[in-house]
């Protein structure tokens, strides 16, 4: 089995088992197989896409200890076009855009100063909206529920 790396500019001559790729290369494999005399060659081309991974965690605890006081998602190659978090009467309590995955601040429990909410500790909505890869004029949307914990 050879490769062919487009990148390189042509066939690499060494045997490649597990060839790895980056995010958005194109890799054909070229199989040729002799079985008295006849000789038959066979080509696949693989496409290799942007990985995307989103995590958010179902609750967090922000009581000021320094540990698991702000809630936000975590992940990789993602850009975010809007994070918002609304309370259970439908309030913003807060709002990030246009940004990195990776560069989120989070929240960290406070209410917004024009909030009818007094305590915090309360069942929140989340909504991310996101690019659904590089370049790409897709969006996607993750909605979800977070728990504010004593």
């Amino acid at each position: 089995m050879y490769l062919n790396d487009s990148l390189l500019g042509g066939w690499l001559n060494d045997l490649q088992v597990n060839p790895v790729a980056n995010n958005q290369d194109s890799l054909v494999f070229r199989l040729e197989l002799s079985l008295d005399g006849c000789l038959d060659t066979a080509f696949q081309r693989v496409d290799i896409f942007n990985d995307q991974t989103i995590y958010f965690p179902n609750s967090f605890t922000p009581n000021g200890d320094g540990v698991n006081d702000v809630f936000k998602p975590s992940g990789n190659n993602v850009n975010v076009k809007e994070f918002l978090i609304y309370n259970r009467w439908g309030e913003l309590m807060h709002d990030e855009s246009n940004i990195a995955i990776e560069d989120i601040v989070g929240w960290n429990g406070t209410a917004k100063p024009k909030s009818s909410v007094d305590k915090v500790m309360d069942v929140y909505i989340y909504r991310l909206l996101y690019e659904s890869g590089i370049g790409s004029a897709d969006n996607k949307l993750i909605t979800g529920a977070v728990y504010a914990i004593e």
